[in-house]
């Protein structure tokens, strides 16, 4: 390429010299400098939009001398020590109408991919997405580790919080919002899909989907209620049924959750419900009610009761409060749990200080 100097002298002996005025010269000159730039930019597709990068830290300390939670119950070594619940790096980008997320985390020593999905529009409000994710199946669930009122999710939510790979659709008509997923569940790539129908329905105020408390003590109304249902083909009995409700209004937040769960969970060990039958719900109906009241902007105090439905009568109580510096975006949790079963292996206690930090 010429240099500007040269390309600006030359484009002057091109228009005739002094003969035109100085004034139109010039501005004749600049339209012509700027045409030829433009013009030697290189060619590319569309830029993509809003690329952004984030991510999140969840360290704890945990203490119990129970059997359920040592670290080695056969020579008895009690729990004590710190670990973490995860540390996630977040990708998220758009380009040409389809959005395209990608996490991972690195907690156990090793990356392992979670979500990793292309989104677009397939009508007006109307969407799909393809890639791997998690199933739509429960609130606690879906709702985001990093905003959770407790600093681990309910009995039910941990049971269905794994991602998976899949393809989803799914569409909002007003206050109702209709999912509909298919993922490799059991099988993996097998023949056989886990699907997941969910129907929600914001009663008051915008849907409640992704976060859990934490909405300080003049959270606008917000009632929304949930119907699920889940079906793991590769094993005879792997149906679930789910309904849920969440409230959010001034300083309180609650929430509830009830599941039919098939007898045949006990068998999935892999996809979205992998770790229902290591929770020991299989072939019950366990339920589940958190609670969460406000005091002012930063401290919240937080209660649960789960019931595993299980032929242990297992149950649990958790209590405890959370601290917010700054939102959900940096908070300590402290959580204290008292599970009781007729199996000693079932039975003790656990405390747990958490720390969140998101950027």
């Amino acid at each position: 390429m010429l240099p500007s100097f040269l390309t600006a002298f030359a484009l002057v002996a091109a228009t005739g010299g002094p003969s035109a005025p100085a004034s139109d010269a010039w501005l004749s000159l600049d339209k012509e400098i700027q045409s030829l730039a433009a013009a030697s930019a290189p060619q590319t597709t569309e830029a993509a939009k809003g690329f952004q990068v984030s991510g999140w830290i969840k360290t704890q300390y945990d203490y119990s001398s129970d059997t359920p939670f040592q670290v080695d119950p056969t020579n008895d070594v009690d729990l004590s020590g710190f670990g973490f619940e995860g540390v996630r790096l977040n990708f998220k980008g758009e380009v040409g109408g389809y959005e395209l997320k990608v996490s991972i985390d690195g907690k156990d020593g090793t990356v392992k991919l979670k979500d990793a999905y292309a989104r677009f529009d397939l009508a007006e409000n109307v969407h799909a997405q393809l890639g791997q994710f998690k199933s739509r199946f429960l609130f606690s669930s879906y709702a985001s580790d990093e905003k959770l009122v407790m600093y681990r999710r309910s009995l039910l939510g941990g049971s269905f919080s794994e991602r998976d790979p899949g393809v989803q659709v799914d569409g909002q008509f007003g206050p109702f919002i209709a999912i509909v997923q298919a993922q490799n569940g059991n099988d993996g790539a097998g023949n056989d899909l886990a699907v997941t129908a969910k129907a929600i329905f914001a009663a008051i105020g915008k849907a409640i989907q992704k976060q859990s408390g934490g909405y300080g003590p003049d959270a606008d109304t917000a009632l929304t209620f949930g119907l699920g249902y889940y079906d793991d083909s590769s094993v005879s009995d792997g149906t679930a049924l789910s309904a849920e409700a969440e409230l959010a209004t001034g300083p309180f937040w609650a929430s509830a959750e009830v599941v039919d769960v098939g007898d045949d969970f006990v068998d999935i060990t892999a996809g979205p419900a992998k770790k229902a039958g290591a929770n020991g719900i299989a072939g019950g109906t366990p339920w589940t009610a958190t609670g969460a009241f406000a005091i002012d902007p930063q401290f919240e105090l937080v209660g649960r009761y789960q019931d595993y439905d299980d032929d242990a009568n297992t149950t649990s109580i958790l209590g405890g409060v959370n601290y917010y510096v700054n939102g959900h975006a940096t908070k300590w949790q402290l959580n204290y749990e008292m599970r009781d079963s007729d199996d000693s292996d079932l039975d003790g206690d656990r405390l747990t200080l958490g720390l969140v930090v998101i950027v």
